[in-house]
């Protein structure tokens, strides 16, 4: 089994376009059964009201075999073997 490296914490930072006030955000994805750190990529060509980040499929796997996953992510690691390409989650504000 392939260990994923310490993930360290990562700060972003949130635009609210309405009121033009910047915020600490706590990114949570429903479909990790703790707090997962969510790690945005900085990609120009992507739309003001989406976030598009990357997991390592090995990753999905492991915590998909620890329980940690539920939902369409856990649909997802079903699937997966090891050396598969990384998975690209696309982030909609609600």
């Amino acid at each position: 089994m392939i260990q994923a490296p310490q993930i360290q914490r990562l700060y972003v930072f949130l635009l609210n376009k309405r009121s033009g006030e910047f915020f600490e955000g706590t990114l949570v994805n429903a479909d990790f059964t703790e707090r997962w750190p969510f790690s945005p990529m900085n990609t120009a060509g992507v739309p003001a009201d989406l976030l598009v980040s990357k997991i390592d499929a090995f990753r999905l796997i492991d915590l998909h075999a620890e329980g940690k996953l539920t939902g369409r992510l856990a649909e997802i690691a079903a699937t997966l073997k090891e050396d598969d390409n990384p998975v690209m989650m696309i982030v909609t504000f609600k």
